[in-house]
């Protein structure tokens, strides 16, 4: 593999306009409407810009947005800027999900300090976990390094997670007594939970007897003099404290508002500015004695938090599958546009790349916000973008900044120098869900099942003709039982309705003609009276009374809580194609057993026609669920996620035209995959011979021996590829 040595202090400032232009496609691309960066080296500042029009706390009042960068004169007297700083430099923004290595870096200072062990189960700090599904009885418990380096199990959880900021202690602590859902055994593979970090947070609050903030604040941002950065908005200078903001249905841009520091902190609630986090990765880079960083004050510096337990976050600890769930793209599956080795550290992203060695990174996303922090482990040579625009992803340019960066500052050892290019926004492409992917076993929580059901449900009651905003709104509140409460606050249910319409405006109406995927799950709406909490045999009368009142067209079933939907769609399938579509809900209600099971234990058309008739079912996590639907023009693909918690909710729900061309600079597959429903049998790429695949295959042995907590460092700083690291 061919490395390169970086000569730090050259990079080549003819390179700055350009960077500046691939920043400024952040805004010109409408992710955000303002935008900040910088560029360091060695722990300084070397350039900073700043592109669109800032809306600051102070400003939000006036009824337009201002047409120039604040003054130098608003900063504070004693901000002490280089010649290479700009106001920009010290704007305030949610840094979000950027914020974890923050907590990481507090949980190791325990470590360090002997008063927490990476191998401790969670548990018996916080007893409440004792209730957390560990999977199955063959499971470690989960230890806090597995909640450090995503390898607990517990479900992605992003768009729930960003709205419980100020979410009490107490309520934390009664939401983990009730116990969380895992998709896999603890340790044995990838999944970002930011509920994980949370738990952290009230680790460090249950040892220390402080708030993760103060604890932060007191032990990190004054002894390394990180006076932008605080948690709480209203500490924070408002002529400086850039506002979030998302876009409405009309497409301005709308103020986001600032949530309080609360038991989520711990996830995403740092505000820094560029100018901050720049001296803090600085400061985190500085733990590699190999990198030819100048060391004054380093004793001091490792009395904050020494070198090798910096070091343990910038190793990787846990393989990043080429396709994984990401944080900042809100838990969607993607794909790297890049071939270089990804894991996650302890609050941080660690890429191999082929050229250049190790970086370090991690991004962000948030209401209202989108960020990026990465560098150059070799050479400090990093760079920092902070944008306000809800979920923007200025990560795919800050990449190729980056790489723009080191390649001026870049001396090949041998062969010819040469340009290195990454793919990025241009590059990048939509895989379909045919795509050429090693298919998985998947096998989904029974919830997801009836999430899917519900769904369905609501879409086949909907009418042929005439489907506007007002009637796709009382057909979606008919799901609200199901629904998280991060689902409103994302978008209300009014806009989700309008957005519904329009999409089946392009679709065309859903074809009757074909059996709705409900037919198998019938179940739903019954189950839900108690919320998915288990999955049990629906109640027989209830289901004989569908089948019976879609049969005769009796209406009154509509009075039954939770039934409206089922019976429309039943009632539809009695005067369709399928004489035996009403009778169906009947015939399981009399053999008091789950339809599912039927379906499939009994060999009947039922669930696999459903597959079949429904479009390619596609799912990422037993807790995420996206199928077709055929309508008259173009399929109609629908998409739900479930939260961790117990019992479900659905927390993401989306529909969009499934062949319809994606601009996204996020590459996002639907990759093929083998569905295992609750009957604990493949349903997607049968091979006839009814075998089962294990759903999770194991990836590496795990190491369940303690070790002191001087050998942390010796212990992790093997940089091998031995198996007690795990596979990708």
């Amino acid at each position: 593999m061919r490395q390169s040595q970086i000569d730090t202090g050259s990079v080549d400032a003819r390179c700055f306009p350009e960077i500046d232009r691939m920043i400024q496609s952040v805004v010109a691309e409408g992710k955000a409407p303002f935008c900040v960066y910088g560029i360091y080296e060695q722990g300084a500042l070397i350039h900073t810009n700043g592109f669109g029009a800032p809306e600051t706390l102070a400003m939000h009042d006036t009824s337009a947005l201002p047409e120039s960068v604040p003054s130098q004169s608003t900063l504070p007297e004693s901000t002490q800027r280089t010649s290479h700083e700009t106001p920009y430099a010290h704007m305030r923004f949610r840094i979000a999900s950027m914020s974890k290595s923050f907590t990481a870096a507090a949980v190791l200072r325990l470590v360090w300090q002997g008063r927490l062990d990476l191998d401790e189960p969670a548990a018996t700090l916080l007893p409440e976990l004792a209730t957390t599904n560990a999977h199955d009885d063959d499971a470690f418990p989960i230890t806090i390094a597995d909640l450090l380096s995503m390898r607990s199990g517990l479900a992605t959880d992003d768009a729930w997670a960003d709205r419980q900021e100020s979410m009490s202690h107490e309520e934390l602590r009664q939401l983990l007594a009730r116990g969380l859902r895992t998709v896999f055994r603890p340790g044995e593979g990838y999944e970002y939970s930011n509920i994980g970090f949370a738990i952290l947070g009230e680790a460090v609050r249950t040892i220390t007897g402080s708030e993760l903030p103060d604890y932060v604040r007191t032990e990190f941002l004054e002894p390394l003099g990180l006076q932008e950065t605080t948690y709480d908005y209203r500490e924070a200078d408002p002529s400086m404290l850039i506002c979030g903001h998302h876009r409405a249905a009309s497409g301005a841009w709308v103020f986001e508002e600032f949530t309080a520091p609360g038991a989520f902190s711990a996830i995403g609630g740092v505000i820094s500015s560029v100018h901050d986090i720049a001296r803090w990765n600085a400061w985190l880079g500085a733990g590699f004695s190999d990198n030819g960083l100048p060391r004054e004050g380093a004793l001091a510096e490792d009395i904050i938090l020494p070198r090798r337990f910096r070091r343990l976050m910038q190793i990787g600890h846990n393989p990043i599958p080429p396709i994984a769930r990401s944080g900042s793209n809100r838990g969607r599956l993607t794909r790297r546009a890049t071939s270089e080795y990804q894991s996650y550290g302890y609050g941080l992203v660690v890429e191999h790349d082929a050229r250049y060695g190790d970086i370090a990174h991690h991004s962000g996303g948030y209401p209202g916000y989108g960020s990026d922090m990465r560098w150059h482990l070799g050479s400090g040579i990093g760079i920092v973008t902070l944008a306000n625009g809800r979920y923007a992803t200025p990560g795919g340019v800050a990449s190729q900044a980056l790489s723009m960066l080191l390649d001026s500052a870049c001396t090949p050892m041998s062969g010819s120098r040469s340009s290195h290019s990454r793919a990025g926004a241009a590059g990048a492409r939509t895989i379909a869900g045919s795509s050429a992917v090693a298919a998985r076993s998947i096998r989904l929580w029974p919830q997801t099942e009836i999430a899917m059901g519900r769904v369905c449900a609501m879409l086949q009651a909907l009418p042929s003709f005439g489907c506007d905003a007002g009637v796709c709104l009382p057909a979606l509140e008919s799901l609200s039982d199901l629904f998280s409460m991060n689902i409103v606050m994302d978008s209300s249910l009014e806009q989700r309705a309008a957005e519904l319409a329009a999409v089946l405006v392009q679709t065309g109406p859903l074809l009757g003609t074909r059996r709705s995927p409900v037919a198998g799950l019938l179940t739903g709406g019954a189950w839900r009276a108690n919320r998915m909490t288990k999955c049990s045999p629906v109640d027989r009368s209830a289901l004989g009374a569908i089948g019976a009142a879609a049969t005769t067209g009796d209406p009154s079933i509509l009075d039954m809580p939770g039934l409206g939907p089922i019976y429309a769609s039943a009632r539809a399938n009695a005067t369709g194609n399928d004489p035996t579509a009403a009778t169906h809900v009947g015939h399981h209600a009399g053999k008091g057993v789950s339809p599912v099971r039927h379906d499939i234990a009994d060999g009947e058309p039922g669930l696999r026609a459903v597959v079949a008739n429904a479009g390619a079912l596609t799912a990422q996590s037993p807790a995420q669920l996206s199928w077709t639907m055929p309508c008259e023009r173009h399929p109609l693909r629908c998409s739900i996620r479930l939260n961790p918690l117990q019992p479900p909710e659905i927390e993401s729900l989306d529909f969009a035209v499934a062949d319809a061309p994606k601009t996204d600079d996020i590459v996002v597959i639907e990759p093929q995959a083998r569905i295992i429903m609750d009957t604990a049998t493949d349903i997607a790429e049968d091979d006839g011979q009814g075998s089962l695949r294990e759903p999770f295959a194991r990836q590496g042995r795990r190491n369940t021996g303690k070790h002191r907590n001087d050998n942390v460092g010796r212990h992790n700083a093997a940089r091998d590829d031995s198996d007690e690291r795990g596979h990708a």
